[in-house]
């Protein structure tokens, strides 16, 4: 599952050498483009699902269309550091972010 929290987001290479925003390294976590391959045509479909239960494809990763990927991520992410927030899906916000009080 893709992990939530906090994380300090770098533009970077895959082993493809396609162009990813790595939101945790360590983790191999990062945010990519649909790539063509063995599964192009499945994730396609699921990324097409009006239910966002049904868009589940991956291992942890945040696979999103290429043409969102190029208009939106790359640009906004894709040029230098930057705070990627993954909201936690099921529990509370405060299990994972702490408490603006507390800080």
């Amino acid at each position: 599952t893709t992990p939530a929290g906090r994380f300090e987001a770098m533009p970077g290479r895959n082993l493809q050498g396609e162009h990813v925003v790595w939101v945790d390294y360590d983790s191999a976590f990062a945010i990519h483009r649909l790539r063509p391959g063995f599964a192009y045509e499945a994730r396609s479909t699921r990324l097409a699902a009006a239910q966002a239960l049904d868009m589940r494809m991956s291992l942890g990763c945040v696979v999103v269309p290429v043409a969102f990927y190029t208009g939106v991520v790359e640009k906004m992410l894709g040029r230098s550091r930057s705070v990627v927030y993954v909201m936690p899906e099921t529990g509370p916000l405060h299990a994972v972010f702490r408490p603006l009080a507390a800080l």
